[in-house]
């Protein structure tokens, strides 16, 4: 199976357990929850997973729909042309899609992990742990392969070249219509600030789920880590997904060390939503950077 579970009490352990991934391999992106109960799933799944038999067909309907109505209003974004430009301004303006969002850096999944979480009242349900869900495209790569060509009966000796444009995908990758795979989208478009601010890239999932997997988590966990090859270095060969949960008690600690190193809603939105976002989390810690002489 390849989901590999790590929990931590102390902010300090988890953030070196998260440090180890970035500093010694590539090939990670991730994701905070927080609640570690969330499962890693798309908005679109969430809300429509009942359509997931015709879910380009409805996936254009319902984006087309939004074209419309953001064309009446003239705020058709700069630099926003493919299909893929279009999914992913709607996905950032609530439209459900199949775009799964994470981030090269696990200190911005660390904030997203922790901002917003109840205040530790004993009266009110809370989550214990938050977590931080760390991919390992190389795996998510060769597992989409893998199963693609079981598919499709022999043809592996085309693996290594498909794995390379896995990886590395054409600018308008729906340019003939959105698809029923998996895809992972390295970089966001240009006309997206907020996602490049937040060192973004996207898994498009578009997978028709059954009861045997029935989901993109469960679609990770059914991975084989036998079959992935040889030639790629620990941990690349490792599971598909690592979720990292930690307490969150742990929250004025790991807030107080990300503002100091530059990362707070307004740094990663810019905008109005970014500010009220760092005012929820002075409850919660000290922040140093949110005041100014002569206010």
């Amino acid at each position: 199976m390849s989901i590999r579970e790590e929990r931590f009490d102390d902010a300090k352990d988890a953030m070196g357990f998260l440090e180890s991934y970035i500093h010694d391999y590539e090939g990670f992106q991730f994701r905070g929850h927080q609640d570690s109960i969330y499962r890693l799933q798309s908005t679109w799944f969430r809300r429509y997973s009942r359509l997931s038999h015709d879910m380009p067909f409805f996936l254009k309907q319902n984006l087309d729909l939004f074209k419309t109505c953001i064309m009446k209003m003239g705020a058709a974004p700069q630099g926003c042309s493919t299909n893929m430009d279009w999914l992913e301004f709607a996905r950032h303006h609530g439209l459900p899609s199949p775009l799964i969002d994470f981030t090269a850096s696990p200190y911005i999944a660390l904030f997203f992990a922790f901002s917003e979480v109840p205040n530790a009242n004993p009266a009110q349900t809370k989550p214990d742990y938050v977590s931080v869900n760390c991919l390992n495209v190389f795996a998510l790569a060769w597992g989409v392969l893998l199963n693609q060509y079981e598919e499709q009966q022999g043809q592996f000796e085309r693996m290594e070249e498909e794995f390379s444009g896995f990886l590395n995908p054409s600018n308008d990758i729906f340019e003939g219509g959105f698809t029923k795979g998996i895809h992972f989208i390295k970089s966001p478009g240009v006309h997206n600030l907020r996602m490049q601010k937040q060192i973004g890239a996207f898994v498009y999932d578009g997978r028709e789920y059954s009861e045997e997997i029935p989901d993109f988590e469960a679609f990770l966990d059914s991975i084989n880590e036998d079959n992935l090859p040889d030639s790629q270095p620990e941990p690349l060969r490792g599971p598909a997904l690592t979720k990292v949960e930690i307490h969150s008690k742990c929250r004025t600690e790991v807030l107080t060390r990300l503002e100091l190193m530059g990362i707070n809603g307004l740094a990663l939105f810019g905008d109005e939503f970014g500010a009220a976002i760092d005012v929820y989390n002075t409850d919660h810690y000290h922040p140093k950077s949110m005041y100014v002489r002569n206010r």
